[in-house]
């Protein structure tokens, strides 16, 4: 699957209702103009200033890892410990290292072995 800006506002849109937020408390927590996330969460159009700032944002409350994923879906942090959280980032690591990296992959074995 493509990830288009439909895709996207889409799972936005997700994260916002998740949280039980109009596209006006959102746009007070963030500083976006309300018009932005309308536009983004329609599929019209959006910047990478705007995806960036809901990125982090949400981070705060969901696993973010997966926004571009063709599998996403809406992940508390509050459901998932935070041993999970570590793993998710390491695996995630391991997937952009080549063959040649042994002392990050022995890095990442580290901290899963805490």
């Amino acid at each position: 699957m493509k990830i288009t800006i439909a895709i996207l506002g889409e799972r936005f849109k997700s994260l916002r209702k998740h949280l039980s937020l109009s596209q006006g408390e959102l746009s007070n927590h963030t500083g976006i103009d309300i018009n932005a996330i309308s536009r983004l969460e329609q599929g019209k159009s959006s910047t990478i200033d705007t995806l960036l700032t809901l990125c982090n944002y949400y981070s705060d409350f969901f696993y973010m890892d997966n926004i571009l994923a063709n599998n996403f879906k809406v992940i508390d942090l509050n459901s998932i410990s935070e041993g999970d959280q570590t793993k998710g980032i390491a695996i995630e690591q391991l997937k952009f290292l080549n063959e040649n990296t042994r002392e990050h992959i022995q890095t990442i074995v580290n901290l899963l072995s805490k």
